[in-house]
């Protein structure tokens, strides 16, 4: 799970969220994370992965509640700390 890169950032992101986070948020927090210039393909290339991979996969894992109809992730604070000490 930590050998993706994006998965490494975005944990490295929800770190410092206690209280859920939307789609959109984390979206743009990973693009200036990974500071490409890619513009606004880019921010929709992220979005997408997010949506469609990584969060399902958290989310399957225990380490976020993702609510895919609302686009809102809710961080599991104990199963983070444990990934990221």
């Amino acid at each position: 799970m930590l050998a993706d890169k994006r998965r490494r950032v975005l944990l490295a992101e929800l770190e410092e969220h206690t209280d859920p986070v939307s789609l959109d948020a984390l979206t743009s927090a990973i693009v200036a994370r990974e500071r490409d210039d890619g513009g606004q393909s880019r921010s929709d290339r992220v979005r997408i992965s997010l949506h469609h991979v990584h969060f399902p996969l958290l989310d399957e894992l225990g380490i976020v509640d993702y609510d895919h109809e609302n686009n809102v992730i809710e961080p599991q604070r104990a199963a983070i700390d444990g990934l990221t000490d």
